[in-house]
């Protein structure tokens, strides 16, 4: 994962502050559609094992607001080294539109990316 100092110098992040285990603020995407993401890094325990992980949102609600494989792979670059193996994590569909199409809201829209810390096995 890259360092704090590396994501500083980053053009395409915006630092806005600290989030409760790790640092918050805006993505600004080169590829795709050019959109701006809220985002928070942060270490997070599964079954007491380390995960860096990587939350973003789409800024929009409609049917383009889900990422696109370009976009993932700009922000998995962000973050993390071109060696370097993470996950992405797919929503369930219902929990981003209701039973009409609609999105439910911001919250539902999230999207995340993770790998163990200190890049150990995912098995």
């Amino acid at each position: 994962m890259r360092t704090v100092e590396e994501l500083c110098l980053d053009s395409r992040v915006l630092m806005q502050g600290n989030a409760e285990n790790g640092i918050s603020g805006y993505l600004l995407l080169q590829s795709g559609q050019h959109r701006m993401f809220p985002f928070t890094l942060d270490l997070v325990y599964v079954r007491h094992v380390p995960f860096e992980h990587v939350s973003f949102q789409p800024s929009m609600c409609s049917d383009e607001a889900a990422p696109s494989l370009g976009e993932l792979a700009e922000i998995k670059d962000i973050f993390w080294h071109k060696d370097e193996e993470v996950h992405f994590v797919f929503p369930r569909w219902e929990d981003i539109k209701d039973a009409t199409g609609f999105c439910k809201g911001q919250s539902a829209n999230h999207w995340s990316l993770w790998r163990p810390h200190g890049g150990k096995d995912f098995s």
